[in-house]
Parts: structure tokens; sequence; C-alpha cells
């Protein structure tokens, strides 16, 4: 019976549901965008991206998450959050700033923070300024 509506669909041309045209259209748009740049290049600049934000978060002192930085993600970069904050401090100075990061979860909630860098989020420039305010944060 669950199928019942299923059956003229070809002929009627209607679907028993609801589309979720949204996301198919986001869905498209990002395709198209990789497909225009090229996948080597997303992927190159997503490397690049990951890199810099990791090596910015160095710098300013923060301590990576993993420590292993093989097992790292191009697209997103964890961080301990530093101690003389706790999360919720941390996060609402970020955000009073205009940035908002990922807190974790489980074992790590209040521990760790994840800063994105993936798909239009993967630059270089948007990546120092994130950053740039975190490591205004810190001071």
């Amino acid at each position: 019976e669950a199928y019942l509506g299923w059956r003229n669909v070809p002929e009627n041309k209607l679907m028993p549901y609801t589309h979720d045209w949204h996301s198919m259209k986001a869905l498209n748009l990002s395709l198209s965008s990789i497909i225009q740049e090229g996948i080597n290049n997303a992927c190159k600049r997503h490397e690049e991206s990951a890199e810099l934000c990791r090596s910015l978060g160095r710098e300013m002192g923060l301590k990576l998450f993993p420590k292993n930085e093989d097992f790292c993600s191009p697209t997103v970069s964890a961080f301990y959050v530093p101690k003389k904050f706790t999360w919720h401090e941390f996060n609402y100075l970020l955000r009073e700033k205009g940035l908002v990061i990922g807190g974790n979860y489980g074992k790590l909630s209040g521990q760790v923070f994840r800063v994105g860098h993936m798909g239009s989020q993967a630059d270089i420039n948007l990546v120092k300024l994130g950053m740039n305010i975190i490591s205004e944060i810190i001071k």
C-alpha cells in the first residue's frame, strides 16, 4: 500500500512527496563550481587552506588535535581551547567579533574547537581573517 502513490508517476508526472529543491539546487551549484574550478584545483585549494590554518594556529601557540597532522582533515582543523578560557567564554568572544566556529562533542566537549575551511570557505584570505580574529582573542 505504501507504493500506491508511485504507480502512476510516469503517466501523470506527479510525485507523491515534496521535492527538496533547495538542496538539489545547492548540490548542483556546488558540483558546477567544482567542475569549473577542476577537481585537482579544488583539492589543492582545500589542502593549502588547511595547511595555512594549522600553521597559523601553531604560530599563536594553539595545540592541534590530533597531535599527528597526518590524521588531520583538509576541510576542518581542530585545536584545544586555550587554557585561559572555557569553551563558552572563548566562543562568546569570537562571536562578538563575528567569527562562528564549532565546538566539540563527547569526551572532547568543551576542550576542542573546530575551524572549518571547506567549500567556499577554503579561501586563503578567509582563513587568514578567521585566524587573525582568534589571535586577537587569545592576546
